[in-house]
């Protein structure tokens, strides 16, 4: 009964800001625009506060419901399942972008490449786009003044999607969405077949984050972790050469993948034979700790070196087959990489440089990403890594950033699903600040600060999960 109520619930949810969608199109006769303060139910008219507060009983009741259904599945079946799915995915696929332009960029640079033969990487998007303003695919796009911020396997995406010949943004719209409809039923699948977990395909399948950011809001991130889960599944059926493509593939989308090649080629039992004395020598001696080590199994340096040459010359040499020239490769990085200024820890820590503090914070990064790499022989040990991943994105942040954590519930010890759940929910959950501020929240402390109390009262929770196991267990 508990389940029958969390999916008609879940339904109404949906059902809810599709119909306040539709009619706002009907009303409207075009697409809507995030300029301002965001408004969730379209063209139902509220005031800031009241947007704010329905926002979060809009997604607390999405994530009570969700959590509701996992806690159940075991009584499900695996088709009503994926046809659940697929109706939930299908309903948010038809709603319009809420609070991101995102999708519209995707489309106009997709057009100006297709259309217009103008490379993305080239020129500013702005500049390209005032060329051809009567094309309404450009015209809805917001006018960025930066070249393609995504990698050359996403502009070759959008080039192919944005060729096909119609002139109607609400068309392009759900042919766009529609394509991350088919990518997260397929991530779906292979969770399962790489799992054989009913509670997994929910966990990853009903998510609210995923939904919300992914095929609401049709961000391409989805893409990005679609081509993970490619990997791991891959990983799982014992095929690394076809793991490292996927990974690979997935960088050329946005390239934080990038960190997860050691876990593909390493797993959780495997070492560098030449490597092997040191790395024990590290742990006993730097660290003061004692090697678990159990079932080592060593691979000699040349096979590690062959599978890390096949993903540097697929991302290279895709980049530039579509590129057209190897230095838009560092421009795409450089611009990316400016991109995440450290605004908020620079007010925090005494007005410093913001170059200074976001320089010292990625050298932070890549000390402790090297030591928890040689120290741990665990895929958890990626769960130390998305928290100090989380807090230096955390300044220029948006909260779809972290959808590729999603894709790692699979390969997390279960003590670690629900705590990554609630970094992801409640980060989403602080997003709430955007219907106050517009997209102008990132660069002040208002969602550091809503942020950090959303997964304080999240671990909170944790913490009666775990005085509850029974809960706890039915959950993960």
């Amino acid at each position: 009964m508990i389940r029958k109520i969390s999916k008609i619930f879940m339904l109404c949810i949906m059902s809810l800001l599709f119909v306040s969608s539709v009619s706002y199109l009907v009303r409207n006769g075009g697409s809507r625009f995030c300029t301002g303060a965001a408004n969730l139910l379209y063209d139902i008219k509220l005031s800031q506060i009241m947007n704010g507060l329905v926002f979060v009983v809009f997604f607390a009741s999405l994530t009570i419901t969700y959590l509701l259904i996992v806690k159940k599945s075991e009584q499900e079946s695996l088709k009503k399942i994926f046809v659940f799915i697929a109706i939930i995915s299908f309903i948010a696929v038809l709603i319009l972008p809420n609070n991101s332009t995102d999708v519209f960029y995707y489309m106009g640079s997709g057009r100006l490449d297709a259309k217009y033969d103008l490379n993305p990487y080239e020129n500013l998007f702005c500049d390209n786009q005032a060329q051809h303003m009567d094309d309404n695919i450009v015209a809805s796009a917001p006018s960025l003044k930066t070249n393609f911020l995504y990698g050359s396997l996403w502009a070759f995406i959008c080039r192919v999607m944005s060729s096909i010949p119609v002139n109607n943004e609400i068309t392009m719209l759900l042919i766009f969405k529609f394509a991350n409809f088919i990518i997260h039923i397929l991530s779906c699948f292979m969770i399962f077949k790489m799992t054989k977990s009913k509670k997994m395909v929910l966990l990853y399948g009903l998510n609210p984050l995923i939904l919300y950011e992914g095929l609401i809001n049709c961000h391409n991130d989805l893409f990005m972790v679609f081509f993970i889960i490619s990997a791991l599944f891959f990983k799982h059926e014992k095929k690394t050469g076809l793991a490292v493509m996927s990974l690979a593939l997935g960088a050329l989308i946005k390239y934080v993948p990038v960190l997860l090649l050691p876990y593909i080629i390493f797993g959780d039992k495997v070492r560098i034979k030449e490597f092997e004395k040191i790395r024990i020598w590290f742990v006993q001696k730097v660290l003061k700790k004692k090697d678990t080590s159990e079932d080592i199994k060593l691979v000699p340096l040349k096979q590690v070196l062959l599978y890390v040459v096949e993903f540097i010359s697929i991302f290279f040499g895709i980049s530039i087959l579509i590129m057209g020239n190897a230095k838009y490769i560092l421009t795409f990085m450089q611009q990316t990489t400016n991109l995440m200024n450290s605004m908020y820890l620079a007010l925090y820590m005494g007005n410093l440089p913001v170059d200074t503090v976001h320089k010292v914070l990625m050298l932070v990064f890549v000390v402790v990403y090297i030591i928890s790499v040689l120290k741990s022989n665990k895929s958890s040990v990626y769960q130390n890594i998305l928290l100090l991943f989380l807090i230096i994105i955390i300044s220029n942040f948006r909260t779809w950033y972290l959808m590729w954590i999603i894709a790692l519930i699979p390969v997390l010890e279960k003590k670690n699903i629900i705590g990554t759940l609630i970094i992801c929910i409640g980060a989403e959950l602080a997003n709430f600040i955007m219907f106050f501020l517009g997209e102008a929240y990132v660069f002040g402390v208002h969602y550091f600060c809503l942020l950090m109390l959303s997964i304080c009262v999240g671990e909170m929770v944790m913490l009666y999960l775990k005085s509850n196991s029974k809960t706890r267990k039915e959950i993960v």
